[in-house]
C-alpha cells in the first residue's frame, strides 16, 4: 500500500503548535452530551442528555435528591446530603465513558456492579477513585481502582503514572467491563487491565478493606454509581455501551460495499524468496509499500520489511520480479522478539529517479536498533539492481525502545523528503518525546536531500515552521505524533 505521509503531514501542520498525544474531551468541540452517528451505530447510549437526570436515582431511593442539579449541561453534586446516584438500569458487560470536573481538594468516585443489599454502594461495587490529585487527601489517586489496581510507574519515574488534568478542568475517564478483560483509561492513557473474579482479583480483594463485605465485586451485574463524597463535582458526556456475553461490541456499520478483493499479480514470484525453507519452516514475507517512479507507472517497486526491495512490471500477468536491493543482513528482522515494528520500513524514489537513479530508505539497524535514513543509487550496469555500496547515510536516530519507530518516508510535491519518527515506544510516551520539539522523536520532519548545510547531509527548507524557533529542531514539520 502506498502511504501518503505528505498529506498526513499537511493535515497535522495546521495544529502542530498545540497538538498533543491525549484526545481532548469531545465537549471541547461543542458536542457535549451528544452521540455522533458512528457512536449510535456502535451501540453507545447517553446516560445524561445535559437537561435531565431521568436515567438516575439515589441509592436505595426512587428519585434524585435536590443536592444534584443540572447546570450548564453538566450533572452537578453541589448541595448538602446529595447522596450517591445510581443508574435506573443494571449493566453486566459494558463500556462507559464520562467526563468529570472535580473541585479543589475534592473527592468522588465511579462504581460498577452495585447492588442495593448493603448500607453503602461501595460495599458491593468496586470504586474507581475520582479526586483532585494535587489538593486531595486520599492516597488512592484519581483513576485507581480503590485499593486494588493502579497505573504502573513510567520508566525512570518513582510514582505511578498520573494523566489527570488539574482541579477545575474536565477529565475523561473510560471503563470497560468484559468477561475476557476489563480496563481503565484516563484522558486517553491506559492505566491498567484486570479480570473480574480471577485469582489475582480475589487475592487483592482479600487484602483490602472490602474483604469483610460478602459478595464485593462478585454480583456479575448491577448499577453504575456516581459517588457523593461531600465535595463539588460535575459530570457530563456520560455514555454507556452494553457489550455482548462474549465482550464484543457492535460495529458501526450500516451498509456493505459491493467490492471483492482479488490478487493484483496472481502469477508473480518474488526473486530469491521461497515460502518454505529447507527445514520445512514457513518463511514470512511482509510487504509494506508499493510505489513507482514519477512518470513511469509501468514499473513498480515493492518493499519487504525483512530488508528487500523488488521491482517488476506493472502487468496483471507479470510473473517475474527482480531483487533490487537486499539488506537482510543489516536490518532488524521483524519476526524476532520485540522487533515487530522494526526492519526495512520506508522507501521513497527521488522525483527525478529516472534521471539520477537515487532512492531513499528508512531501516532499523540490527546491531543497536537505531533508525537510519540512507540514499542509494541504481547500479550503473543494471537498472534492475541497486548499488548496495552506494549507500550514503543521511540521518541516524537512536531509539529508546523497539516499537513506535515510525518509518514512513515520502517526497512531497515540493520536492522535499518527509520522514516520520514515532515517539520512541513503550506505554504512554514515557520520555514525553511527542511534545519535545528539541528532538526528532514523535515528529514528521521535512528536509532537502538535494543540498547540504551546517555539516549535515541535507538542507533545511527555509519555510519549515520552526526554522527560527528557539528550543526546536528546524527539521520538524509536525510534532505530537504517536507512531506515524
Amino acid at each position: 500500500m502506498l502511504r501518503t505521509i505528505y498529506r498526513t503531514a499537511c493535515k497535522v501542520l495546521a495544529t502542530a503548535a498545540s497538538v498533543g498525544l491525549l484526545a481532548l474531551p469531545a465537549a471541547a468541540e461543542g458536542t457535549a452530551n451528544q452521540l455522533s452517528r458512528p457512536e449510535k451505530l456502535g451501540g453507545w447510549q447517553l446516560l445524561f442528555d445535559g437537561h435531565s437526570a431521568d436515567q438516575w436515582r439515589n441509592y436505595q431511593q426512587d428519585k434524585v435528591s435536590s443536592g444534584w442539579t443540572v447546570k450548564d449541561g453538566a450533572l452537578v453534586r453541589e448541595g448538602q446530603k446529595a447522596g450517591d446516584l445510581i443508574t435506573k438500569k443494571k449493566y453486566k458487560y459494558f463500556e462507559l465513558s464520562l467526563e468529570y470536573k472535580i473541585s479543589t481538594g475534592g473527592n468522588s468516585g465511579l462504581m460498577f456492579h452495585v447492588t442495593e443489599k448493603n448500607p453503602q454502594p461501595w460495599n458491593s461495587g468496586p470504586e474507581i477513585q475520582i479526586q483532585d490529585n494535587v489538593g486531595g487527601h486520599d492516597p488512592q489517586k484519581s483513576g485507581w481502582l480503590y485499593q486494588l489496581y493502579q497505573p504502573p510507574k513510567a520508566r525512570g519515574e518513582q510514582t505511578p503514572l498520573d494523566a489527570t488534568r488539574p482541579a477545575g478542568e474536565w477529565n475523561q475517564l473510560f471503563l470497560r467491563i468484559a468477561p475476557n478483560q476489563c480496563e481503565v483509561s484516563m484522558n486517553g492513557q491506559l492505566y491498567y487491565r484486570f479480570t473480574l473474579g480471577n485469582q489475582e482479583w480475589q487475592e487483592l480483594v482479600a487484602k483490602s478493606k472490602f474483604a469483610k463485605y460478602d459478595g464485593f465485586g462478585a454480583a456479575g451485574q448491577g448499577h453504575i454509581c456516581l459517588q457523593d463524597h461531600g465535595n463539588l463535582v460535575s459530570f457530563r458526556n456520560i455514555k454507556v455501551r452494553p457489550l455482548a456475553e462474549d465482550g464484543s461490541a457492535p460495529q458501526p456499520i450500516d451498509g456493505k460495499l459491493s467490492l471483492k478483493g482479488e490478487l493484483a499479480f496472481p502469477k508473480l514470484k518474488w526473486d530469491g524468496w521461497q515460502p518454505i525453507d529447507d527445514n520445512g519452516t514457513v518463511r514470512k514475507l511482509r510487504l509494506l509499500e508499493l510505489t513507482y517512479p514519477a512518470g513511469e507507472p509501468q514499473r513498480l517497486f515493492a518493499l519487504g520489511q525483512q530488508g528487500t526491495i523488488y521491482t517488476f512490471e506493472n502487468r496483471p500477468d507479470v510473473e517475474k520480479s527482480n531483487l533490487f536491493l537486499d539488506l537482510q543482513d543489516k536490518v532488524s528482522q521483524w519476526p524476532d522478539s520485540g522487533a515487530n515494528e522494526q526492519g526495512l520500513l520506508g522507501l521513497a524514489l527521488h522525483p527525478k529517479f529516472t534521471e539520477n537513479g537515487e532512492f531513499f530508505v528508512y531501516y532499523t539497524l540490527a546491531k543497536d536498533h537505531r533508525s537510519v535514513v540512507s540514499r542509494f543509487r541504481v547500479s550503473s550496469d543494471n537498472p534492475n539492481r541497486a548499488d548496495r555500496d552506494s549507500e550514503e547515510v543521511i540521518l541516524e536516530l537512536p531509539q529508546p525502545f523497539q516499537n513506535h519507530n515510525g518509518g514512513s518516508i515520502e517526497f512531497g510535491p515540493d520536492g522535499y523528503l518527509y520522514i516520520s519518527f514515532g515517539d520512541g515506544g513503550f506505554r504512554n510516551d514515557p520520555q514525553a518525546a511527542g511534545q519535545d520539539r528539541n528532538q526528532l522523536l514523535g515528529s514528521i520532519i521535512r528536509i532537502d536531500v538535494d543540498s547540504k548545510a551546517d555539516g549535515k547531509a541535507y538542507g533545511i527548507p527555509a519555510d519549515n515552521p520552526f526554522v527560527n524557533t528557539a528550543g526546536a529542531r528546524p527539521e520538524v514539520y509536525a510534532y505530537g505524533l504517536r507512531n506515524p
